[in-house]
């Protein structure tokens, strides 16, 4: 009986490190980013922040490099204040924003640039 015992708890053993050495070789494979993020890249077209966890290729997506630009000149595309109501629903719910932020920054940037449909 204390065989059989000894050789389910060996055979537990060698699964459980097998398991480990995997788990080993793929964190070798993978790179971390820092979670110490700030909002250091500028679109040289567009004007807009990225975060510096973003590589070059997503930033190049926020206004096509230049190609959805909006013209100042053009009053339909202007920003216009947020109202009263709004602000208080962003400030009311501050804390939800902080921690989602790059999610609604990915979702939202392009309702910043202005196109001709």
């Amino acid at each position: 009986m204390e065989t059989r015992n000894y050789k389910k708890i060996l055979k537990q053993v060698e699964t459980l490190t097998n398991r480990t050495n995997i788990v080993k070789e793929r964190s070798k494979k993978m790179s971390f980013v820092s979670l110490d993020l700030k909002w250091i890249h500028e679109c040289t077209f567009c004007k807009c922040l990225h975060l510096n966890c973003t590589v070059r290729e997503e930033r190049k997506q926020c206004c096509s490099n230049g190609k959805m630009v909006r013209d100042e000149n053009k009053e339909k595309f202007r920003l216009k204040p947020f109202s009263m109501e709004f602000l208080k629903v962003l400030l009311d719910n501050i804390n939800h924003l902080k921690t989602n932020d790059i999610y609604y920054n990915n979702n939202f940037r392009m309702s910043y640039t202005g196109t001709f449909i």
